[in-house]
């Protein structure tokens, strides 16, 4: 008997992201994970309650915080974001979207992680100078390229975040 052959959509499930970063395995791991899935099961109390996030209300910590305090369920989290950004990317940038892009000098992915959907552009793009803007854990040792940076900020406090000379990201 030959070797077993599977259907592409089996494949996007089956692939480790360590082999593949286009595939869906860690994207359904984290939604089916219970850290993950509780919150929409408390939509309810949320409601009622004063906390302002979902998450805080189940959880009782903020999300980026928590994260923080579990580095393991932090790392499929960020697996499971950057599996989203290739193929959503991927898709978007290669074929159906790319004029969407074209003629731009500069983009800035405020929240990028590791950069996933900022590296594909800036492949895919070369005159495209990308920066990817996120919390210092999430861009600590990310290999650069001529066209892509990387800044640690947190745009959510302060005034902004010095991108270059006198442009501030607010």
């Amino acid at each position: 008997m030959g070797k077993k052959k599977h259907t592409g959509s089996q494949l996007l499930l089956l692939c480790s992201y360590k082999i593949s970063p286009t595939v869906l395995s860690p994207t359904v791991s984290v939604f089916v994970d219970p850290f993950f899935v509780a919150p929409f099961q408390s939509l309810s109390s949320w409601f009622k309650g004063t906390e302002i996030t979902l998450w805080e209300t189940v959880h009782g910590i903020k999300f980026w915080e928590f994260m923080n305090q579990n580095p393991a369920i932090n790392q499929r989290f960020n697996e499971a974001m950057a599996s989203d950004s290739e193929i959503m990317t991927s898709f978007v940038v290669k074929s159906e979207c790319k004029q969407i892009f074209e003629g731009l000098g500069s983009l800035v992915d405020v929240g990028g992680g590791n950069g996933s959907f900022s590296r594909i552009i800036s492949e895919a793009f070369p005159g495209i100078k990308c920066t990817v803007l996120d919390l210092p854990h999430a861009v600590a040792n990310l290999p650069e390229a001529d066209n892509l940076k990387y800044i640690a900020g947190d745009m959510l406090r302060g005034r902004g975040t010095r991108i270059n000379r006198n442009k501030v990201l607010v």
